[in-house]
């Protein structure tokens, strides 16, 4: 009886001891607090933005410019290339241009959006040596509203590109073109990717857009490998031929000219993209889950 006794104190102290051990370790799972050993996160840390595949896919093939098109009200487009916070070649938003307004057109962004002209707004970009491109990529995503008149999703080139027009200078634009008077009623007008060398602009017969599809987001592409000019359309080669072409040396660089409609992430390449990088950006942009 009296060991009994004797032991019942040990018992007990033994208890606490094991209780603590308990609660302590159930204080530290519900701290709220990251674990810097363990790399557990706890309710109260913010998880980390998820990654942005179509914007991942255009860097990794390092255009020498990119402008998103995606700023917050005011007069800068920013050059995701370059230091902060304005880039190397930033642009100057010209006229009507309405900013920060949903939806965009990068599937893969939902938080990022487009600039949306109405014909009588632009982007202007400073010319540089850089853009003097013997052979180059250009690439967007572009949602026309509707077409009264030649608009230039991206170029640098004057007047404005029309095949045939004369032309002051050699360049190159990726276009959007009215419909003719004898076009099928069903089409509502063109893509076209053109050239110059300083005689006039030309290039692949336009590519027709569905009447019914007309206010439809598509990502748009065009290459220039010194000789062939290429034009994609959501990362199918649709138009190619061999023109001549001489690089811009006095125009700025203009997005958006008499153009209605969104445009986003628009980038510059110095280099000739593959056709399956193309195919891999328009990819990473409609079926971004795929690519994580």
């Amino acid at each position: 009886m009296n060991t009994v006794l004797l032991a019942a104190p040990l018992i007990v102290f033994a208890l606490v001891l094991l209780l603590g051990f308990v609660g302590c370790g159930l204080n530290t799972k519900g701290s709220g607090t990251g674990d810097g050993e363990t790399g557990q996160t706890g309710p109260d840390d913010t998880p980390p933005t998820p990654p942005d595949p179509y914007v991942e896919e255009v860097l990794a093939s390092s255009p020498i410019a990119y402008w998103r098109l995606s700023d917050p009200p005011g007069n800068l487009a920013k050059d995701e290339i370059g230091s902060p916070p304005s880039g190397d070649h930033p642009g100057e938003y010209q006229g009507n241009v309405t900013l920060g307004q949903p939806p965009g057109l990068n599937l893969s962004d939902p938080n990022a959006t487009p600039a949306r002209f109405d014909g009588t707004g632009f982007v202007e970009v400073v010319h540089d040596s850089v853009f003097e491109l013997s052979t180059f990529t250009v690439e967007a995503l572009v949602h026309p509203d509707s077409i009264v008149a030649t608009g230039l999703l991206a170029g640098s080139m004057s007047p404005p590109p029309m095949q045939g027009a004369p032309s002051t200078s050699g360049g190159w634009a990726l276009s959007i073109v009215p419909r003719s008077s004898g076009d099928h009623p069903d089409i509502a007008g063109y893509f076209a990717a053109v050239v110059s060398d300083g005689s006039g602009p030309d290039g692949p017969p336009p590519e027709p857009i569905d009447l019914a599809k007309l206010g439809t987001a598509w990502h748009l592409a065009m290459t220039f490998d010194g000789t062939v000019l290429t034009l994609y359309w959501d990362g199918v080669k649709r138009a190619w031929g061999t023109f001549p072409y001489a690089p811009n040396t006095q125009e700025q660089l203009q997005i958006g000219v008499a153009f209605k409609g969104a445009i986003q992430e628009v980038a510059l390449y110095a280099t000739v993209l593959t056709a399956e990088q193309i195919g891999t950006h328009y990819l990473a942009n409609t079926s971004p889950d795929e690519n994580l």
